[in-house]
């Protein structure tokens, strides 16, 4: 347990359910009003900037970032990390970093079956996709897993809390806004895949807290 959450619990707690309450109200929202003229102004808006920044460099970096941000990706960090812990005898983090990451995966897939929702017009497209548009896995999955992570490094190394939230965040941001770039998601795809991505590890964290303090168990 961190020094804050020594001395402040009450705080602490409270601020972790409304980051929890943030991410949930802003998926529901957006999935409630996914066929509202706000939020189809929001999309168009969102490409029409998108495409006015498109250029044959940019684009080749936006497709490394995206490249970074998939699933399979996402995946083999996860799990190198998961494996690492786990031989370390850290086995509950092990678990909470497998739990996150596989989690965040299959309610994704859930999600868009869900929603079913088509992928804006291939003509728009600078990067192959297929299946359904809402919420963004690359998103989703790149906030759950980064999420997860960065979590992990503030628990067993609080000194690089700072660093780890800053690139873990530049990350994540990136990926979203490489799959509007690349005219494969909406902007309300992504922000949605945000909220509820990185909201899924802060309800598993409760594990990590447990293993911080003791080792092995």
């Amino acid at each position: 347990m961190g020094r804050a959450e020594r001395l402040y619990p009450f705080g602490v707690i409270a601020l972790r359910w409304l980051s929890l309450s943030a991410g949930a109200v802003v998926f529901a929202t957006l999935a409630v009003e996914l066929h509202t003229p706000w939020v189809g102004a929001l999309d168009e808006r969102a490409r029409a900037v998108a495409m006015g920044f498109r250029s044959d460099g940019l684009t080749d970096v936006m497709q490394v970032i995206t490249f970074l941000g998939n699933g399979w990706s996402l995946g083999v960090v996860a799990a190198l990390v998961a494996g690492f812990e786990f031989f370390d005898r850290h086995r509950k983090v092990a678990l909470f970093v497998v739990t996150a990451s596989v989690g965040a995966g299959l309610l994704n897939a859930l999600l868009k079956l869900l929603f079913a929702r088509p992928r804006p017009d291939v003509a728009l497209r600078l990067a192959a996709a297929g299946g359904y548009s809402f919420p963004s896995g690359h998103s989703m999955a790149s906030a759950a897993i980064v999420t997860t992570l960065m979590l992990v490094v503030i628990a067993r190394r609080p000194r690089l809390r700072a660093l780890a939230i800053v690139v873990g965040s530049a990350l994540i941001v990136a990926i979203g806004i490489s799959r509007v770039y690349l005219g494969v998601h909406y902007a309300s795809d992504v922000i949605a895949g945000w909220a509820l991505g990185a909201s899924w590890p802060l309800w598993l964290r409760p594990l990590l807290l447990v293993t911080s303090q003791s080792r092995g168990r």
